[in-house]
């Protein structure tokens, strides 16, 4: 029997013991007055003797009615109060058991390795998480230690953790590099000391979130310095730039300026001991462990431009900028969970702190009416607040994407029909109307007694960041930064494609190899924005001339390939074909340029620019030449044109410059 049980038991009997009671003083009151006034009263009023013995014999049977009727009235009410108690105290257990029915289902669908430990090392929980990440069932690992599943040394480094938690009694960060069953993977730790209902220390509680794609993506930070000016400038993660020795913020991206409430510019010019409200010399020792590598996680307190004063969590790593150490610092704003931290007490209520922490939040759907219920985080996650959310499974399919809809209907169904954890990535609309990029993992935990399923339960969690993140690594890699046009490695792809198409199909393909012919004046005398603003439009009226299922890309400084797919099977035909689109392309390009830079006061001057383009063709069909020796043959042809006066068209194979004029 658990402590509740008991003492709700406990408790009714004291209630009974009490109204049973008031039920015998009552009865003892209320005899004792009706034996002393009613023998008085008769007595006074009669004097016959046979008259006194009848009345108390009536007096006597009275008594008795009355007596029975008073028993009657009390223990009713003492028997309608037991049913009361009793009723409230079954409820109340009920609730307690779809309270850690549903607690123990939302551990064990978490995305996170959820677990326990007792004071030897030995797993009491490991959630199937866990169970995933070491390859394993989750029972087999219950009543084992590290030793049974990791290598002896990453088994070492674990067991040293839980020690320094229960010696500190309190929650700890860690970062440790694991073997699994997907190979090393890298983790972020928060350990707490698990305690007994007298707050003793029994052992240690943790939750593990696998992070090795974010320290990939640091580390590729660290080796590309210009992906790591996009990432930095465009991420939605607050990150900061600083000096290892003087502490002075050399960078901040809009995301800092948003979160401090200072101008990007005005942050520049500050130093971080304007910010942290730690003295000077502890900021000093601070650093100087993140620029060792002793620790790289961090918490501090951070003083907003408003006075107010938020909790964060840093990430830090040290670079080389140019040479000058730096640090590289990525902060989160955990104020809300530190407030929370400090109010809950009870190992239980720890565990739910990690899953409000993590971004993540719960629901449960009445499979029979589509109700669904949701947590606060997950509400606030989409832009509600708790009470504004009323959701059922049809509106939830309505603000589905459209395009993922009926994939993720069929993995709906398919989940309902099974019994273990299913997930499912999709966007859902927020209330906002944003597409939020959202990772469901549902498990059903109720059926009916014909095995048909009534209930189910799991997590949301929003990656809507890890998402944009995977798309702008995808545009580093295949697009132009600055004119958004396919750059070389697209480039490639695509002519491959192409060279394949057209040996399926026996029709031409034309590559048109276009060079600016009066860019570098331009940039001579106005700078390299204005050069910048001019590259922009050329892409723009390049992109306009040609078909949508054609390629334009970005070949290196103010060069571009034009690649014409699916002409003419015959080559006449596709000659005259592919002359008409490179003189529509040679046209536009010789349209005055009207670019808006930036003057010297600040302020935007007005530039007319006069530039046209040298255009050299190559036809290709089947893999006849190599892609290198069609890419040669554009450029030998561009060449031509150039020595023909610019402004120019030139077919590789065409005999006579004459032929090959635009005009």
């Amino acid at each position: 029997m658990n402590p509740n049980e008991t003492t709700q038991r406990v408790w009714q009997a004291s209630q009974a013991a009490k109204a049973a009671g008031k039920l015998v003083a009552t009865y003892a009151a209320f005899s004792f007055l009706w034996i002393l006034l009613s023998d008085k009263a008769v007595a006074f009023l009669f004097a016959d003797p046979d008259t006194i013995v009848l009345v108390s014999l009536l007096k006597g049977w009275l008594f008795v009615a009355v007596t029975a009727l008073l028993l009657y009235l009390l223990a009713r009410r003492l028997f309608s109060e037991i049913q009361t108690h009793a009723l409230s105290a079954r409820e109340a257990q009920t609730e307690r058991q779809r309270t850690d029915q549903l607690l123990a289902a939302i551990v064990d669908s978490s995305s996170d390795v959820i677990f326990a430990k007792d004071l030897a090392g030995r797993y009491l929980l490991f959630n199937r998480e866990g169970g995933h990440a070491v390859g394993r069932s989750p029972e087999s690992i219950l009543g084992k230690d590290d030793h049974a599943i990791l290598p002896a040394e990453q088994a070492a480094q674990l067991r040293s953790q839980d020690q320094e938690v229960i010696a500190q009694g309190r929650l700890c960060t860690f970062e440790s590099t694991l073997s699994t069953a997907q190979g090393e993977r890298v983790y972020s730790v928060i350990k707490g000391p698990l305690r007994d209902e007298t707050n003793r220390i029994v052992g240690v509680f943790g939750i593990s979130r696998d992070i090795t794609e974010r320290k990939r993506i640091e580390n590729e930070l660290r080796r590309n310095e210009a992906n790591l000016r996009k990432l930095f400038d465009d991420n939605t993660s607050v990150m900061l730039l600083v000096d290892q020795s003087s502490g002075r913020i050399i960078d901040a991206n809009m995301a800092a300026s948003r979160l401090y409430g200072y101008p990007r510019e005005q942050l520049m010019q500050m130093g971080i001991e304007q910010i942290n409200t730690l003295p000077p010399e502890r900021i000093a020792e601070e650093r100087q462990r993140a620029a060792s590598g002793e620790r790289k996680i961090f918490y501090f307190s951070h003083r907003l431009a408003s006075g107010e004063i938020r909790d964060v969590e840093i990430h830090t790593t040290p670079l080389e900028r140019n040479g000058r150490p730096i640090l590289l610092s990525i902060i989160h704003d955990i104020t809300q969970r530190k407030l929370a931290e400090e109010k809950l007490r009870e190992s239980e209520e720890r565990l739910r702190l990690a899953f409000t922490a993590s971004n993540q939040g719960w629901f449960d759907v009445d499979l029979r009416s589509g109700e669904i219920r949701v947590s606060p985080e997950y509400a606030r996650m989409i832009g509600y607040e708790p009470d504004e959310l009323h959701s059922d499974l049809q509106n939830w399919l309505n603000n589905i994407h459209p395009d993922e809809r009926d994939t993720l209907l069929a993995a709906l169904e398919d989940c309902i029909a099974g019994t273990a954890p299913c997930s499912m990535e999709y966007r859902r609309r927020s209330k906002s109307g944003d597409w939020h990029w959202i990772r469901s993992i549902g498990k059903v935990v109720q059926w009916d007694e014909k095995q048909r399923p009534l209930r189910m339960i799991g997590i949301h969690t929003d990656i809507t960041e890890r998402k944009e993140m995977e798309e702008q690594i995808r545009q580093l890699a295949f697009f132009d930064p600055l004119t958004r046009l396919p750059n070389r490695r697209l480039l490639n792809d695509r002519l491959s494609r192409a060279m394949a198409i057209s040996k399926r199909s026996g029709r031409y393909c034309a590559l048109m190899f276009a060079d600016l012919d009066n860019f570098k004046p331009l940039n001579d005398k106005h700078g390299h924005e204005a050069g910048d603003l001019l590259l922009i439009e050329v892409a723009d009226r390049l992109s306009k001339c040609v078909r949508e299922a054609d390629t334009v890309a970005r070949f290196g400084g103010d060069e571009f390939v034009i690649m014409i797919g699916e002409l003419d099977v015959s080559r006449n035909e596709s000659v005259a074909q592919a002359r008409v689109v490179a003189e529509k392309i040679r046209v536009a390009l010789a349209r005055p340029y009207l670019l808006a830079a930036q003057a010297d006061d600040g302020g935007i001057k007005s530039i007319e620019h006069h530039c046209s383009a040298s255009i050299g063709v190559a036809l290709f069909i089947n893999h006849e030449a190599s892609q290198g020796d069609v890419l040669k043959a554009a450029d030998i042809a561009m060449y031509a044109a150039k020595e023909a006066g610019r402004n120019q068209i030139r077919f590789h194979d065409e005999a006579s410059p004459a032929a090959n004029s635009g005009s």
